[in-house]
C-alpha cells in the first residue's frame, strides 16, 4: 500500500471538551450548543466581580465612618 492510499484511510477529528475531572470529560457534538465550562466560567468572573465590589464597598463605608 503506498503513503497516498494509507494517508486516505485515517482522519482527525477535533471536539471542544468540557473537562468533568482531571481524567474525564464532555465532548461537544451538538452544533450551536453552549459548552458547560462557559456557563461556569461567565459565572465565576460575575461572582468574582461581584465579592470585589462588595468588599470596595465596605472599606468605603468603614473609612466614612473613621
Amino acid at each position: 500500500m503506498c503513503y497516498s492510499e494509507q494517508h486516505r484511510l485515517y482522519r482527525a477529528h477535533h471536539y471542544s471538551v468540557t473537562p468533568l475531572g482531571a481524567r474525564s470529560g464532555l465532548i461537544r457534538w451538538v452544533d450551536g450548543a453552549t459548552p458547560m465550562f462557559s456557563l461556569y466560567k461567565r459565572w465565576h468572573q460575575r461572582d468574582a466581580a461581584l465579592k470585589l465590589q462588595q468588599q470596595q464597598q465596605q472599606q468605603v463605608l468603614v473609612m466614612l465612618i473613621l
